[in-house]
């Protein structure tokens, strides 16, 4: 999908012109990994492109991977729990002002990530 390449690249405005779609699902996620436009925002650190995805009424900010490899850090996670994987304070600081938490089952797998 075109936004999902646009979150990647952090073009705001192809993001925020594609927002504006009657038929888009915001929410839709890719079917290998279960990832949706806003976890490919959070992982690339691109703020502005995190923020309007936010602002769009249908956004699922609780939404979580669906990988079913357990071994793999992207099973079930959260946006905030990229952001958190990746170091992205002020990624990590724009979710949590919008109510997003962290999964108590993925600090384990990230704090192993970390150490590395």
């Amino acid at each position: 999908m075109a936004i999902f390449l646009a979150c990647a690249e952090g073009l705001l405005t192809v993001v925020q012109m594609m927002q504006t779609a009657p038929d888009l699902d915001i929410n839709r996620a890719e079917p290998t990994f279960g990832t949706t436009p806003l976890f490919v925002a959070c992982q690339n650190g691109c703020l502005p492109v995190v923020l309007s995805l936010m602002s769009h009424s249908q956004l699922d900010i609780t939404q979580t991977t669906r990988n079913p490899n357990p071994y793999d850090l992207s099973f079930r996670l959260t946006p905030l729990d990229i952001a958190r994987a990746n170091d992205l304070h002020y990624i990590m600081k724009a979710l949590t002002e919008h109510h997003a938490h962290l999964r108590e089952q993925a600090k384990p797998l990230i704090d192993r990530q970390r150490k590395a």
